[in-house]
């Protein structure tokens, strides 16, 4: 039992050190988590290096100087990406907005036509039974024109849908 813990312990503590390790992203060290979470989205691979007891880390300061750069840019980029897509949206919202204005105008201007043909039609409908009361002297003009409403008033509404072939 004791042996048994003592391995316990020593495999806690093994696993517990510190291991120096540097995340790799491309041919430079990781600057920070966000580089190393950037380079993963972009490339899916981040290498993982473990240096031992004789091995050390030294960092170039060239490569690190190039990667906060590309970091840079990369959020500056980010940033424009953003504002592009804000003022997208924007200039969509005012084009629903223009649109919907027209249709409302539409919209008004079908009411009112509307509403000229429905007084037409009342000021037709008014003038027609002053046509039977207007004297003319020929009889066979009086019998025609009597015939021709009498076959009208029996006729429906042409079905303008249906397509003779």
């Amino acid at each position: 039992m004791r042996n048994l813990l003592i391995f316990l312990i020593f495999i806690l503590f093994n696993s517990c050190a510190n291991n120096k390790s540097v995340y790799w992203c491309g041919d430079h060290a990781c600057i920070n988590n966000k580089e190393k979470e950037a380079y993963f989205k972009k490339n899916q691979v981040v290498e993982k290096k473990v240096f031992g007891k004789k091995e050390k880390y030294v960092p170039n300061e060239e490569i690190i100087k190039k990667a906060v750069i590309s970091e840079k840019n990369r959020i500056k980029n980010e940033k424009d990406i953003l504002k592009q897509k804000k003022i997208d949206e924007k200039r969509k919202i005012k084009e629903e907005k223009k649109l919907l204005k027209e249709l409302k105008k539409e919209e008004k201007k079908r009411i009112k036509k509307n509403k000229k043909l429905a007084k037409k039609t009342v000021l037709d409908k008014e003038i027609e039974p002053n046509v039977d009361k207007i004297n003319i002297g020929s009889n066979l003009f009086t019998d025609l024109k009597n015939k021709i409403i009498n076959r009208n008033k029996k006729m429906s509404y042409p079905d303008i849908n249906k397509i003779n072939e």
